[in-house]
């Protein structure tokens, strides 16, 4: 009867320290560093403004590098209004004052569309996009 105690409670506290420690990978993430920096918090919300920002000459002054390819024509623009873009922390990569960013596209209803790359860079102390293709 001992000998069941004994093995039940070493069970037990093995099993209580996987369950922390899985709790702990998926709370801080595998790199190790789940706070997202300034730098990618502001291209995260960058990218989620494009469907808004694109239809007015503020928006575009915004959210748009100078030299950068934004649709002009109505109907081009009618392409990014009727997606949705997001983004995560994980998908931007920040080299200095570029960034490429892993872009994922859907319908206003939430289906997937695809996932393209952007590209930002940051002027005047700003993060602003260069490219932004569809797929």
């Amino acid at each position: 009867m001992t000998c069941c105690f004994i093995l039940a409670c070493s069970t037990r506290a093995l099993l209580t320290r996987v369950l922390v420690g899985t709790l702990l990978v998926f709370a801080l993430g595998c790199s190790g560093s789940s706070a997202p920096t300034e730098d990618t918090k502001r291209l995260v919300n960058l990218v989620s403004e494009v469907a808004d920002g694109i239809s007015t000459k503020q928006g575009v002054a915004e959210i748009f590098s100078t030299g950068a390819a934004v649709p002009q024509k109505k109907a081009e623009q009618e392409q990014y209004y009727s997606k949705r873009f997001w983004t995560t922390k994980k998908d931007i990569r920040v080299n200095g004052d570029t960034a490429a960013i892993a872009v994922h596209v859907e319908t206003q209803t939430g289906d997937p569309v695809g996932e393209v790359e952007w590209t930002a860079v940051r002027e005047s102390g700003r993060w602003k996009l260069r490219s932004i293709p569809l797929p």
